[in-house]
């Protein structure tokens, strides 16, 4: 529908709180089978940016629907990246953290969307609060390890005609993954002291 403010905003089926109540396995056949497309109605734009929306406000009802997800996740593969975009937007705390991070090392096809997993542990380092804990580091430099040679293969190139090349460099998948090993790097440092070699 459109907006006071004359911006086109997309209309769910459902509201987030209704989604967020959703038995998991009715959420995935709704996230499966809805497909309308027309900006006139209830539409599946709509439908991913209230998915967003609900892994932001309940990331644990956010792991769950992930966990349920079909090991195929190229069945529906835009919902990948609002999973994501709602994690990386939410305040985890160290135990969701660990819960987070534990799903994407143990469910690999998930960081199929890799510029969007790289952007999460981006965002989740460089926090100054609700980081990542120094604990799950290095469970998190292995996810991004797994998440650079997914990249290698899903390489994005600049457009051509793109001016500001370092900026398209830096929100590549590559880029936000060399953040997060920086960071991590001055965060190891940091810790050991007088005992970093």
């Amino acid at each position: 529908h459109w907006s006071g403010g004359g911006s086109y905003a997309p209309e769910s089926p459902v509201s987030v709180d209704t989604l967020l109540a959703k038995p998991i396995k009715d959420t995935i056949h709704l996230l499966t089978f809805f497909k309308e497309t027309d900006w006139n109605k209830p539409n599946r734009d709509g439908l991913l940016s209230a998915l967003t929306a609900a892994v932001k406000k309940d990331t644990d009802w956010g792991i769950r629907v992930a966990k349920a997800l079909p090991h195929r996740t190229t069945t529906i593969p835009d919902v990948l990246p609002h999973l994501f975009w709602g994690w990386r937007d939410a305040e985890l705390t160290d135990q969701q953290w660990h819960n987070l991070l534990n799903l994407l090392f143990r469910k690999p096809e998930l960081l199929k969307c890799d510029r969007d997993a790289a952007g999460l542990l981006e965002n989740g380092i460089r926090r100054d609060k609700n980081r990542i804990p120094e604990s799950l580091i290095t469970l998190a430099e292995t996810i991004g390890t797994r998440i650079w040679r997914i990249s290698e293969k899903n390489t994005e190139t600049p457009c051509k005609d793109s001016t500001d090349w370092l900026a398209s460099s830096i929100n590549a998948s590559g880029g936000k993954l060399a953040e997060f090993f920086m960071t991590a790097i001055s965060i190891r440092r940091k810790s050991a002291g007088t005992k970093w070699k």
